[in-house]
């Protein structure tokens, strides 16, 4: 994409513009523009155009970035929405045709009722304080424990393949 018109010797050499991984300079340009026979101005302006070129595309590729952006956040709530719809109203139903299976998987998990009275022995240490681990409160309630401010959750995972 080319919003200005470039000597064709300088739009050459900056199309062979390379560099490595680490924004090195793969080809020696500097000396090959020292080369061209064009007057000063021209080589200077073309190098300016090629500039707002670079410029331009750069920003058209920002722009449909954030464009894409956009959309996959649209979907993701659509998704998200639809999965809440289906699980509120046909949780525990299986359904199945050639192309699409619903089902229901059983997970259990910890729900956090009161962090406060959780016992430091089924809590880990952060650099900050003192945070429940789900998974040893878990193992504790499942060995028969009661964990106060915790309790355990049964709850349906919709699976679709």
């Amino acid at each position: 994409m080319n919003l200005y018109v470039i000597s064709n010797e300088v739009q050459a050499l900056m199309n062979s513009l390379e560099f490595d991984e680490n924004g090195e300079l793969l080809t020696d340009i500097e000396e090959q523009l020292n080369e061209l026979q064009l007057s000063k101005s021209t080589e200077v302006l073309d190098i300016g155009r090629v500039i707002k070129n670079l410029n331009a595309e750069s920003t058209a590729i920002k722009s449909e970035i954030d464009n894409l952006i956009t959309r996959r956040k649209r979907l993701d709530k659509k998704t998200e929405w639809l999965r809440k719809y289906l699980t509120d109203n046909i949780a525990g139903e299986n359904f199945q045709d050639a192309t699409t299976e619903i089902s229901w998987r059983k997970s259990t998990s910890v729900s956090i009722l009161d962090e406060s009275v959780i016992p430091k022995s089924v809590c880990r240490y952060t650099p900050e304080s003192w945070c429940p681990d789900k998974i040893a409160i878990k193992d504790a309630i499942c060995c028969g424990q009661e964990i106060p401010g915790a309790v355990l959750e049964n709850k349906l995972n919709l699976q679709i393949k």
